[in-house]
């Protein structure tokens, strides 16, 4: 019989290690890929010691399971690494979050985007315009991701908020800037995007089975993937186990 491919996708971290707990209620034997969707850093009620600490263990996951753990990076990751500053940006620790991730970055453990079952996995997703504006290395490579990949190395500073709009919410943003509005409207990929960045009020939430928005790991939800079928989950402190709901329908405004 045929093992079920589990794929568990964890939303923006921003210091918190609610990632253990799930893990913990997940049996890490079952899943065929782990996925980090970034922004491992700022944080209004967690200080940067713990974050940092956070980060580490996170890298050791991915050291430990290399090809299961991938590790996307965010805006706010984005921000140390080329100091293009965001909200929650933290100059007195910049430095010391820079190298952490200029390490995991040239060591290869952390990346733009990550692509697998007709799903694009990035922090906040792919739309038209930036598509267009950087057609010539997406077209050079086989997969989408692969062609994000070789622009960031490249060109980073295309990753950078156009300046339109302060909060990224428009169609020419990269896929760490742009919102579930301007993705929801003019989002460009031929199957499943899973993104972050932007914490809705619905939770772990879907969008014609097209669109998949995660950052809700405050609230101690995540999204799993069991052979293609989406499943949100919510921890349940008091029962110690993870509730898994029905499978992931949708259409809910964003």
């Amino acid at each position: 019989m045929k093992e079920m491919k589990r794929i568990l996708c964890l939303g923006d971290t921003h210091h918190r290690d609610t990632w253990k707990d799930i893990l913990n209620k997940e049996d890490i034997t079952t899943l065929d890929r782990i996925v980090f969707i970034g922004d491992y850093f700022d944080s209004w009620d967690i200080d940067y010691h713990t974050g940092i600490v956070n980060f580490r263990d996170i890298i050791a996951l991915k050291n430990l399971y290399p090809e299961k753990v991938v590790l996307l990076i965010g805006n706010h990751d984005h921000s140390y690494l080329y100091y293009e500053r965001c909200s929650g940006f933290n100059p007195a620790f910049a430095p010391t979050i820079h190298d952490e991730l200029r390490e995991a970055y040239n060591n290869n453990l952390i990346k733009i985007a990550h692509e697998e079952d007709g799903i694009l996995f990035t922090h906040a997703g792919l739309c038209n315009k930036f598509r267009d504006a950087n057609a010539g290395y997406l077209e050079m490579h086989v997969n989408v991701s692969e062609g994000l990949m070789a622009l960031y190395e490249d060109n980073p500073s295309a990753f950078d908020n156009q300046g339109i709009d302060p909060s990224g919410d428009t169609q020419w943003d990269s896929p760490i800037w742009t919102r579930p509005r301007s993705l929801n409207m003019h989002g460009e990929y031929d199957g499943r995007q899973v993104v972050g960045h932007t914490h809705l009020r619905s939770g772990v939430t879907n969008i014609d089975d097209k669109y998949f928005f995660i950052d809700a790991i405050a609230s101690k939800e995540y999204l799993v993937f069991e052979d293609g079928v989406p499943i949100a989950c919510k921890l349940i402190e008091n029962d110690n186990i993870s509730s898994k709901e029905e499978a992931l329908g949708g259409n809910k405004e964003v």
